[in-house]
């Protein structure tokens, strides 16, 4: 009698792009890691000078990386690196972020390449964009990733925001290696395999010196930029 090699549970694998063989081109993504419905609830009681709070978060309808045997990978089939860079203002880590991506041959983004996405995203203008998003306050980012989905109307810096993390986790879908700058990128591509952080700081001295002949300014005006920006 004839016994098929092939079980129920069997690995099946399809011809995708139709070249007759079986390789790394032929991966697709199945569903996203950005959900499609977020939901909030804050709750809050107060009781003689005593304050009680609660709040919760949660996302539905989303695809969710889960183990090392589920790691992206990129055009090549090698294992995808999402190199998240943040650095203090005037420690030169944007500059050090490009040469790095020039350096691995991976794609780099940084203003140039994702405030456009990021208006297209928000509807805000690049201008205000461009002004607002290296200086963005802690206490904005906060707020939003604890209880912003809850809110009913955004401002403008949590529709950046928000646009932001839409982008950044757009872009971690893609079959590429890249270096991405700023952004919170690190935060937001927390729980992703495939991400590798890296924070550049300098001595305050240092930066005060760079801001200086970078911007054109006395080391008077130049610390109190960085003053402002940290």
């Amino acid at each position: 009698a004839f016994v098929s090699a092939t079980q129920l549970g069997d690995e099946v694998f399809e011809d995708v792009d139709g070249d007759g063989s079986i390789n790394t081109n032929d991966y697709i993504c199945i569903g996203s890691v950005e959900p499609k419905y977020y939901y909030g609830l804050n709750f809050n009681v107060a009781w003689k000078g005593l304050t009680f709070s609660v709040y919760g978060q949660g996302a539905w309808d989303y695809a969710s990386i889960i183990g090392d045997e589920d790691l992206y990978f990129d055009e090549t089939g090698k294992p995808k690196l999402l190199i998240s860079i943040g650095w203090e203002f005037g420690s030169g880590g944007y500059e050090l972020a490009r040469k790095l991506a020039d350096y691995l041959g991976v794609k780099f983004y940084g203003n140039n390449e994702l405030i456009p996405l990021e208006a297209e995203e928000s509807g805000l203008p690049e201008s205000f964009i461009q002004k607002h998003e290296h200086n963005m306050s802690h206490a904005v980012v906060y707020d939003f990733m604890n209880a912003g989905y809850a809110m009913l109307e955004l401002t403008p810096l949590e529709k950046l925001f928000a646009a932001q993390v839409k982008v950044i986790r757009r872009i971690a879908q893609r079959p590429e290696s890249c270096v991405l700058v700023g952004r919170c990128s690190d935060y937001i591509l927390y729980d992703d395999p495939n991400s590798f952080r890296i924070f550049i700081h300098a001595p305050t001295d240092y930066r005060v010196q760079r801001i200086s002949e970078s911007m054109h300014l006395s080391e008077k005006q130049a610390a109190a930029d960085l003053s402002a920006t940290d």
